[in-house]
């Protein structure tokens, strides 16, 4: 584990602080001492407990839909963010098994008590799109609209605002 956290950060960034679980292979002294030759502050989040399993299963999903997403799409390694918003977007609107509440429901039907209004909205993370420029960005010959990158659903702006990167410009652009 310590190889690969240091072949993390020579290839991507090395973070500031890395919280870790009190796993086995994270309690050695060797990820301590990884950490410290990146100057990266280490710590250790709570304690094991089988209460746990349930927020570690629903990670890994999370991860495994980011995961997917960036390998799918070629998108660059500073996009990743985004790409987990659109998982856990995705996650939320797709149903499961609650046995709790002994139901098929999304998470989301679950917290608001109806099903979410249009799943039809879902698109690929990091497909293009082409979004059209205001009329005052326009020319009279010049180009209409600009080519642009789907980020992620923008939660809090108004229902079906999407958030797109413009990879000429490098800025964010949030459209209906």
């Amino acid at each position: 584990v310590p190889e690969s956290f240091l072949q993390f950060c020579a290839d991507c960034f090395t973070p500031r602080i890395l919280i870790r679980d009190n796993i086995a292979e994270n309690k050695g002294k060797a990820m301590g001492r990884a950490c410290r030759r990146v100057l990266c502050q280490s710590g250790f989040s709570t304690p094991y407990d089988q209460r746990q399993d349930f927020a570690e299963g629903f990670i890994g999903t999370v991860c495994r839909l980011t995961s997917f997403a960036m390998v799918y799409s070629g998108a660059p390694m500073f996009l990743w963010r985004y790409a987990i918003l659109a998982a856990v977007f995705i996650y939320n609107i797709t149903a499961g098994w609650y046995s709790t509440e002994a139901l098929w429901a999304t998470p989301y039907e679950i917290i608001y008590g109806e099903p979410f209004p249009d799943s039809s909205i879902v698109v690929p993370f990091g497909c293009a799109a082409l979004v059209l420029l205001p009329k005052h960005q326009r020319k009279k010959l010049g180009t209409r609209c600009v080519l642009v990158v789907f980020l992620h659903y923008a939660t809090q702006h108004p229902t079906y605002t999407y958030c797109f990167w413009s990879p000429r410009t490098g800025k964010l652009l949030y459209r209906q």
